[in-house]
């Protein structure tokens, strides 16, 4: 790498891209338009191959395989940004982030590992000079084609210009007019469900927004048409759960019958987790909204630091405080895109996939978790605040993603 310095250069202004005294920020856009994460994904793909080749299946790497699924996602739908008008920077920098990260993982996963792989006998030449790409290729991942920060400041930088439209735009994914309607009538009015302090246990209040969602006729959105339903899919479904999510409600949408027990009788698990349902559907709903809850408190966090004033900056413009809530939007964004391509694929995803992509989610909530309230400060554990409640709601979604612990537990 070499330094070079321009002084006194004068350029005629036809020459000039972009407005004067916009340089940087116009490469640091086209940086984050370079990749797609493509590269990235090939790479923590052919090392997590190579890791396996020699370790096997451990435990500890479900979550990694995960994760390199879901940037591999993303990475995807990243390159049909193109095929649109009105491409933007913080379209390919979240998935520039999520992926180079997400391979850096892996190289650390080699690092770790890497004095007991080096003395393994009887491993491949090849899987060898696989490992040692990765032991030596993952630390400049984060650098080349800009930088986190430069990604993460390119990101945040949309983020405060509308944190809102961005935030929706993982919702509409999922169907942007059923969004757009389950919000204006449940977020305005509440539909006469919130007398009680928010997220306070109320089978009163999940009632009442099931019977909003009946009146709507959202209720039979996924059942047959031959059953009386619309026969609009899981991905609707999926949609209708982030909605309520997003606004802090129940998760008073359900598409399956309570399990029953030994006796035939109704269960008795929590509602939200559709009653611990091992259906492939009913866990993707119940992620579904989790996401939601996730999104939700992010958005509370961003309009709380845009308000907030401190040492005469507001919190949003304090970049190391702001960048974890920020690295946190990006896993939002991935666990979505994710989350879509197993809903619309729904029949083919078995159990293992689906388990992984559970370990990722619940992993990324509890990073957004901590991040939002580290910036909301005492208002975030303020009883009954807005902020605590979402905080707390999170806390009782998050778990029901651990099927591991869950089946520990009986």
């Amino acid at each position: 790498m070499c330094r070079v310095r321009l002084r006194d250069v004068e350029v005629e202004d036809w020459r000039r891209v972009g407005d004067e005294g916009r340089g940087w920020a116009l490469l640091d856009g086209a940086l984050a338009i370079e990749r797609t994460g493509i590269d990235h994904v090939v790479r923590a793909a052919r090392w997590l191959r190579a890791l396996r080749a020699t370790v096997g299946r451990p435990r500890g790497l479900e979550r990694l395989e995960g994760q390199v699924e879901c940037a591999t996602t993303l990475a995807r739908a990243a390159t049909e940004v193109f095929l649109r008008a009105d491409v933007r920077a913080i379209d390919t920098a979240v998935a520039k982030l999520y992926t180079s990260e997400t391979c850096q993982q892996v190289g650390h996963e080699v690092l770790r590992r890497w004095s007991t792989l080096a003395r393994t006998p009887g491993v491949d030449d090849l899987v060898h000079e696989e490992l040692f790409s990765g032991l030596t290729e993952s630390p400049g991942l984060t650098l080349s084609a800009g930088t986190s920060e430069m990604m993460l400041s390119t990101i945040a930088a949309d983020l405060k210009e509308e944190y809102e439209r961005r935030c929706l735009a993982i919702l509409h994914r999922f169907g942007g007019e059923l969004v757009d309607t389950v919000l204006e009538v449940l977020g305005p009015m509440g539909a006469g469900v919130r007398v009680e302090p928010l997220f306070a246990h109320s089978p009163a209040r999940r009632t009442a927004l099931a019977e909003t969602l009946a009146d709507l006729g959202l209720d039979g959105v996924e059942r047959p048409e031959e059953e009386g339903g619309l026969g609009l899919g899981l991905t609707v479904g999926c949609a209708i759960a982030l909605g309520l999510g997003y606004l802090g409600y129940e998760n008073a949408y359900r598409s399956c019958p309570l399990p029953t027990d030994r006796t035939g009788a109704p269960g008795a698990a929590d509602e939200d987790s559709h009653g611990g349902c091992a259906a492939p559907e009913c866990r993707l709903r119940h992620a579904a909204h989790a996401l939601g809850l996730g999104l939700g408190l992010f958005r509370t966090a961003w309009e709380h630091a845009c308000a907030r004033e401190q040492f005469d900056r507001k919190l949003v413009d304090f970049d190391a405080l702001m960048f974890p809530l920020v690295r946190g939007y990006a896993e939002l964004n991935a666990v979505g895109t994710r989350l879509h391509e197993l809903a619309e694929h729904v029949a083919d995803v078995d159990g293992e996939v689906l388990g992984r992509f559970e370990l990722v989610a619940q992993d990324a909530l509890v990073r957004v978790v901590r991040a939002a309230m580290q910036v909301l400060g005492a208002q975030g554990i303020t009883e009954w605040s807005v902020a605590s409640r979402f905080y707390m709601k999170c806390a009782e979604s998050i778990g029901f993603l651990d099927r591991e612990g869950t089946a520990a537990g009986g």
